[in-house]
């Protein structure tokens, strides 16, 4: 029996190539093995794939005392947990339990950052620039939902910026607000109605009124000084200035005041 030593692995990202990739040091050669994976690999999957690639490179040893380092918890623990949902760590598994037929394999947790000479030397392999291509690794389901949550946002607000209209809302929106469409959704029917009718302009103010052919002016009912819009109704009218202070916290307001404002501030 000879004892065969592999630290493992660092995983980094966002060098120059726009890269991640995870390394292992093998001790007993002195070889180090760096694998470019792509810039949509996760840090869970860099490191159990580094565990693989230990594993694998190692299937043609008999009768070693084999021991796999690594500073990953949830490496190891996925690797120790009888449930496995994803793919990469049972093909790991698998090569493991090849790899224990003629071995004594042991999977060892070392600390981070702690000064371990072949974990340093994997984390000092894994920071250098990643060439090549990646091997097929899949991509994470949360990495897919994040990457699809970024380009609907980056569409909404492209369709936001080129589309002409909009003059009312765009007093108060500067474009989709993930925070306010939460705090819409929770809303009550009528309570949706009305914030959309204060955003939009059309709500049952004089000014949309006149538009719509229901009253033949638009004049402020309750000062009688100008249209009564929303921009208007919550910041300008001198009738409605006491609930304006109590609600809001001031005699007057810009509409760009209003998003500062405590009624909006919580829902912005």
């Amino acid at each position: 029996m000879f004892q065969k030593i592999l630290s493992v692995l660092r995983m980094a990202r966002g060098y120059s190539l726009s890269q991640a990739g995870s390394s292992v040091h093998n001790r007993t050669t002195g070889l180090d093995q760096i694998m470019p994976l792509g810039k949509h690999c996760t840090v869970f999957q860099a490191e159990v794939y580094a565990i693989l690639t230990c594993a694998n490179s190692l299937q043609s040893e008999q009768d070693a005392s084999i021991a796999i380092c690594s500073d990953s918890q949830a490496a190891l623990k996925a690797l120790q947990s009888a449930k496995t949902t994803s793919s990469l760590v049972v093909e790991t598994k698998s090569a493991l339990k090849r790899l224990s037929v003629f071995n004594s394999v042991r999977l060892l947790w070392v600390p981070g950052h702690s000064n371990i000479p072949g974990n340093e030397v994997a984390k000092q392999a894994a920071t250098s620039a990643f060439v090549g291509p990646g091997p097929a690794i899949g991509i994470n389901m949360t990495t897919v939902s994040t990457e699809i949550r970024r380009w609907a946002n980056k569409e909404l607000q492209r369709v936001w910026d080129s589309t002409a209209g909009y003059r009312q809302s765009r007093l108060f929106l500067k474009g989709p607000e993930k925070k306010l469409a939460q705090y819409a959704l929770g809303l009550s029917r009528q309570h949706l109605r009305v914030l959309t009718g204060l955003f939009t302009g059309h709500a049952t103010l004089n000014r949309h009124l006149a538009v719509m052919k229901i009253r033949t002016d638009s004049i402020c009912s309750a000062c009688g000084e100008e249209d009564q819009t929303s921009v208007h109704f919550l910041g300008k009218c001198p009738g409605t200035i006491m609930a304006r202070y109590s609600i809001l916290g001031a005699n007057f307001l810009r509409s760009d005041e209003l998003r500062c404002r405590p009624l909006f501030s919580h829902m912005l």
